[in-house]
């Protein structure tokens, strides 16, 4: 008998397993051949062109889009989206999955998608969540082919096994997670909102290129003289560490400190201070903020031993300005910095006090903007575990 463990307590009969075939779903690709889009075909505007990286938390956005012309439109005949279509990504990263709503009904999709559309048996938004289960992520692994290039194949998909129970039922899963998916999107927009306030308060709180002083200061410091500029390495000392990867650990006493964003430890401290630190390899350079024991990576930099300067204040500026990092970075597969680079980097300093304020802010932010994201995070977790409860598990689906 194949039922979820968590079930409405209106609901009590068997759930019948059937293939995406069975179920009766038409499928349709994007257009191959001839008439595919040249990328001098591509327009500003037009006909949204949709790829799998335009899928985002399960539906589509804006972001790196494509567009094509209404002409070009109408002789790819076969990918124009209607409202409610389930699309699925058959190449690249397979099995990501996007529901198509009114904003895009009419636009075109890629050779690299699949769109499932209209089933007798199966409601379109309750297949897009059973598509989103681990049951299914472990069939578009079994099912894809290649080697080399991995794809999966129109005939595979249909193949994919997922349990059906009544249409009430599938109804009442679908509108329990697009309600939860509701105010995971709100949280997210509200995240987002966050993190751009904290970018344009930044682009006020210091001096532009060229300027002495911000357009933004707290009240009590309007009447000031303009700011100082010292280079890094007269207001710090820079230096390197001395250990390898290899000396890390997953269990050690210190944290330790590479050009890796996994956390590592290791058994032994190399510095004890408050220190920002700054990886010597890398594409972003992302200063990281310390205090206390810890050990560093041979290429990675502890800038420590503030003269004149706020620590924190230094942490929000050179996150703020690191494209100077990227400015002096060299070589052309992995970006290199070298220890005059960081000593020669320019910084703005106002008065101490003011440094304090403006780190004080931009930390009372960061707490909000984590806060957030662990809200973020906890409502995503429980969605995980409510579709591992709402659907059946895998073993029973494969």
């Amino acid at each position: 008998m194949v039922i979820p463990k968590l079930r409405f307590t209106e609901f009590s009969s068997n759930w019948k397993l059937l293939s995406l075939q069975k179920c009766g779903f038409i499928v349709s690709d994007g257009n191959y051949g001839p008439l595919y889009p040249k990328s001098e075909e591509f327009t500003e505007v037009g006909i949204p062109f949709i790829r799998a990286k335009n899928f985002k938390n399960g539906r589509i956005t804006l972001e790196d889009m494509r567009f094509i012309s209404e002409d070009l439109h109408s002789k790819l005949t076969s990918g124009h989206l209607e409202e409610m279509d389930v699309l699925v990504s058959t190449r690249g990263e397979i099995g990501t999955i996007a529901f198509v709503d009114s904003d895009f009904v009419g636009a075109n999709i890629n050779a690299q998608i699949c769109l499932l559309r209209k089933s007798d048996l199966c409601k379109q938004k309750f297949l897009f969540y059973s598509l989103l289960t681990d049951s299914s992520i472990k069939q578009f692994r079994k099912l894809k082919t290649g080697s080399a290039l991995k794809q999966l194949p129109r005939k595979n998909l249909m193949k994919i096994v997922i349990g059906i129970p009544s249409f009430k039922e599938q109804q009442k899963i679908a509108d329990c997670l697009s309600s939860l998916d509701d105010l995971i999107t709100a949280h997210s927009q509200k995240l987002d909102l966050l993190k751009t306030h904290k970018k344009g308060l930044m682009q006020q709180l210091f001096p532009a290129e060229g300027q002495t002083t911000p357009t933004l200061r707290f009240p009590e410091f309007q009447d000031m003289d303009g700011w100082k500029r010292e280079a890094l390495g007269k207001l710090s000392n820079i230096s390197t560490g001395s250990s390898n990867r290899e000396d890390s650990s997953l269990d050690g006493k210190y944290t330790f400190f590479d050009r890796s964003q996994d956390i590592r430890t290791s058994n032994i401290y190399l510095f004890d201070c408050e220190a920002i630190i700054v990886a010597g390899e890398g594409q972003d350079f992302l200063p990281k903020y310390f205090i206390g024991k810890f050990d560093l990576h041979q290429r990675s930099y502890a800038i420590t031993s503030f003269e004149g300067a706020v620590g924190k204040y230094l942490l929000y500026y050179i996150h703020y300005f690191r494209r100077y990092f990227l400015s002096q970075a060299v070589g052309s597969t992995v970006k290199s910095l070298r220890l005059p680079m960081f000593q020669k980097m320019p910084i703005h300093l106002p008065k101490s006090a003011e440094q304090q304020k403006i780190a004080d802010c931009l930390s009372s932010l960061d707490k909000l903007i984590k806060a957030q994201s662990e809200k973020l995070d906890a409502l995503k977790a429980h969605k995980k575990g409510l579709m591992q409860q709402l659907f059946p598990s895998p073993e029973e689906t494969l």
